[in-house]
Formats: C-alpha cells, sequence, structure tokens
C-alpha cells in the first residue's frame, strides 16, 4: 500500500470499520496547522455487546494518550517509558494504526513500513517506530474513527501460531531499540517477555489432548 500511495498522507481503515465524512478535510487542517508529520486522533465503538454505539474507545490509565502538542522533549519524557509497553503490562499509548494520519513523505524519508513475518500486532512495532522518529506529533481529542466490534477478527481470535509470533516480534523490538542512543529499553524488553508469557499461555485451550496443553505450556515456559 505505501509503494502504491501517491497522496500527500496516509490513512489506514480496517475493512470492517468506517470513519466520519469530514475525517480526512479535518484531519488534514489540523496536521498542516500545526505542521507535523503525525496526527492522533480518538475512536469509538460500533457494535461492542453491552455497550452503546458511539461510546468512546478508552484504554489503560496508562495507556492514555493526552491532547496536545508533542515535541521531543516532551516525547521522551512521557511517550518513551511506556513506548513498547507500559510498566503494568499493556501495549503502548501509540500503537493502533487506525487512529493515526501520517505524512507518507515522513513514512518513505525514514524508511518506516510494516514486517511482515510478523502477522500479529506487526503495527505496535511500526508505530513505536514512527515515534522514535518524530520531531514532534498532535493528538486531538476528536473522534472520526468508528471501531466495529467483530469477534471473529485476528484482535479478538485464538491463533495456534501466536507463540512463535510473539517471539518473532520480541526479536524485531529488539532489532530496532536495543542500540538507542536516547533511551534505555532494556526494562521494557524484560517486561515484553513477561507479556508474550502470559498472552501465550492463554492460547493453550487450542490443543485438545492434555499432554498436548502441557507440551505448550513448557515450551513457553522454557523459552525465557
Amino acid at each position: 500500500g505505501f509503494k502504491e500511495a501517491t497522496g500527500e498522507y496516509i490513512l489506514f481503515v480496517d475493512s470492517d470499520d468506517w470513519i466520519e465524512n469530514n475525517t480526512v478535510e479535518r484531519l488534514v487542517a489540523v496536521i498542516e496547522e500545526h505542521n507535523v508529520d503525525f496526527l492522533v486522533f480518538r475512536a469509538v465503538w460500533d457494535g461492542k455487546p453491552g455497550i452503546p454505539d458511539g461510546t468512546p474507545c478508552t484504554y489503560e490509565p496508562s495507556r492514555k494518550l493526552d491532547a496536545g502538542y508533542y515535541d521531543r522533549d516532551r516525547i521522551k519524557k512521557e511517550i518513551y517509558p511506556r513506548l513498547l509497553i507500559t510498566p503494568d503490562l499493556f501495549l503502548g499509548p501509540v500503537l493502533a494504526v487506525w487512529s493515526g494520519f501520517y505524512s507518507r513523505k515522513f513514512l518513505r524519508e525514514n524508511n518506516l513500513e510494516f514486517d511482515k513475518p510478523v502477522k500479529y500486532s506487526e503495527d505496535s512495532i511500526f508505530s513505536a517506530r514512527v515515534v522514535m522518529a518524530l520531531k514532534s506529533f498532535f493528538v486531538i481529542d476528536e473522534y472520526f474513527y468508528h471501531y466495529c466490534f467483530n469477534s471473529e477478527s485476528i484482535s479478538f481470535g485464538r491463533h495456534s501460531d501466536w507463540w512463535e509470533i510473539a517471539k518473532l516480534r520480541s526479536e524485531y523490538y529488539e532489532k530496532y531499540f536495543s542500540d538507542s542512543d536516547e533511551y534505555d529499553f532494556k526494562l521494557q524488553f524484560k517486561r515484553m517477555a513477561i507479556f508474550n508469557v502470559l498472552a501465550g499461555l492463554s492460547e493453550w485451550s487450542l490443543y485438545d489432548t492434555d499432554s498436548q496443553k502441557l507440551n505448550y505450556v513448557k515450551n513457553i515456559i522454557c523459552a525465557w
């Protein structure tokens, strides 16, 4: 998609979601007003059981991203300590690409694209790299994106190869962030290992027999 795109900006909309009619017009105005390469906006739920349509998507307090302008100093102070994963083991505050608006020139100049071998949560790596490359960005406290709940989507499904992809994703994290001269991410690598183990263990129910489940759990426990 990046290679085929010819416009000035990049916007992601998942196939089962939708955006307000004025989304692009408004986002272009805001990103140009603040002269930034990246803009974050808000989303609402659609079709989530027990939650009225239009309810804002909220996240854990440790992932909260306040509205406003973020320069490099603010990025380093407020974002870097939780860029990859928060202290309470949630993925970082800048995560889903569908809540972002990007300068295509910025992405191209910084060689920012998705790592194809990482099939799940690949935007977590991409988004963290975006933040590392930014001089500044802006968070707008407006709701444009309708996140349509789908219990059969990749995000909510179970995957027999989740654990192998999780290990691969950790390798990419270390590839991109272990040599940073701006911040020491070693503690976040350890937190990510714990996160992967806990999340990986939840996939044991995919296996039929007790021996298969036991071998799967042993594989995870012995990996780190």
